[in-house]
């Protein structure tokens, strides 16, 4: 199936990579389902980044979408300085409700037989989220290949450098994740190497198959040692991927990168269960518990202004009608950097409400943002508050004790 364009809603992603970090890290990130029968057609909505066109039904899926790709963008560009594709051509994000493509049994397809590359996701409210960052993270490094001339590029690209990829968008939307993914490594025995080097293609048009969670995350330390490897010896990253998009394999690009280590059979044999032993038993992000992120969340959250002469608390809804006073306008920006800044800190319980704050402080300042829209982010971002008080309490009572 394809999304017809001919009365398509055009924006430019402005709240995309913001509101992409709203969503929980597990579970359902859906949007809403076609217009039901009967009813009007529904209207696509093109939302456009710098490699990417996402199309979709509604106006929150396009710009939820195109919030990660934008993140994924950001982080590939600042790894690899690769150049982007001549011609500008970007890839094409089509998310398909499930009522529309039944047949779709996959998460994601990728068509890349028009000289371009096409990523169909199946979207409804039991859309993983993990499966769709790598779809998005498959599509943007067959873009990468097929750009390059590589032949058959769906499955050129190797499956740990995908999970990689994905797991960099992950941890971009919540940094606590890393902290997480270590101590869950700390017991977990490292990926063999051989499974990195394996260069039977796995990728298909269809994805990757079954990739366990264990593995996506085993990638993402694999591509943290061997980028820590690359700049110990001054060598870019560029020149990892330079070589995997020239059909190179892995253990050949690290002969010729690390010839003292390749040509050595025991340091060869300890080069990636050491790297990773040192990277997941590293000093993390300094996490704040669950209480001291629900009481920092609160006092960025209490305002007390004097807009008739006397002080008066008021809720961060409720200075919408303020906007036009200085005052106010500058102490959320204050407010808003405050929670920028520490944000990396944020418990994963209560992330999502500090991201979803963030948003209405971050829209608050914009004159294009209108009175309506940003009441409903606040609404979104008081339900975020309600649900991780909630998830809270559920902790709380599970471990038998008040963190």
């Amino acid at each position: 199936m394809s999304l017809r364009n001919n009365n398509r809603v055009c924006r430019r992603c402005r709240w995309g990579a913001i509101l992409a970090v709203v969503v929980a890290h597990t579970g359902a990130v859906g949007g809403t389902d076609l217009a039901p029968e009967g009813g009007d057609a529904p209207r696509v909505t093109l939302t456009e980044t710098a490699w990417f066109d996402v199309f979709s039904y509604d106006t929150m899926s396009a710009s939820y979408v195109a919030g990660l790709c934008s993140l994924l963008e950001r982080w590939f560009f600042s790894e690899f300085r690769w150049a982007p594709p001549p011609g500008g051509r970007r890839v094409r994000v089509e998310l398909l409700p499930v009522v529309a493509d039944g047949r779709q049994e996959a998460p994601y397809r990728i068509d890349d037989s028009a000289g371009g590359v096409t990523l169909y996701v199946r979207w409804g409210r039991d859309t993983d989220w993990d499966a769709l960052t790598v779809a998005l993270s498959h599509a943007f490094l067959t873009r990468v290949f097929q750009a390059q001339g590589v032949k058959a590029p769906v499955a050129a690209a190797p499956w740990w450098l995908v999970a990689a990829c994905s797991r960099e968008v992950a941890q971009r939307s919540k940094p606590a994740l890393v902290e997480h993914w270590a101590g869950l490594a700390r017991v977990m025995a490292p990926v063999p190497f051989v499974e990195f080097a394996d260069e039977s293609p796995r990728g298909g048009p269809r994805g990757f198959g079954a990739v366990p969670g264990g593995r996506l995350q085993q990638a993402f330390w694999f591509w943290r040692h061997l980028k820590g490897e690359f700049s110990a010896r001054r060598i870019p990253p560029a020149a990892l991927l330079a070589g995997l998009v020239g059909g190179e394999g892995l253990e050949a690009i690290l002969a010729r990168h690390f010839p003292d280590v390749w040509k050595d059979a025991d340091r060869r044999a300890l080069w990636w269960p050491v790297g990773y032993a040192r990277l997941v038993n590293e000093r993390g992000v300094v996490t704040f518990s669950m209480k001291e992120s629900r009481e920092y969340l609160a006092d960025a959250t209490a305002f007390i202004f004097a807009p008739e002469g006397e002080d008066r608390r008021f809720a961060p809804g409720e200075l919408v009608a303020l906007r036009h006073l200085d005052v106010v306008r500058e102490e959320i920006r204050r407010r808003h950097w405050r929670l920028k800044l520490d944000i990396l800190h944020a418990n994963p319980v209560w992330h999502n409400a500090w991201q979803s704050c963030g948003v209405f402080f971050e829209g608050f300042a914009s004159k294009r943002m209108e009175d309506a829209e940003l009441a409903r982010l606040w609404e979104f971002a008081r339900a975020e508050i309600v649900a991780a008080t909630a998830l809270e309490s559920e902790v709380d009572g599970a471990i038998g004790t008040r963190h």
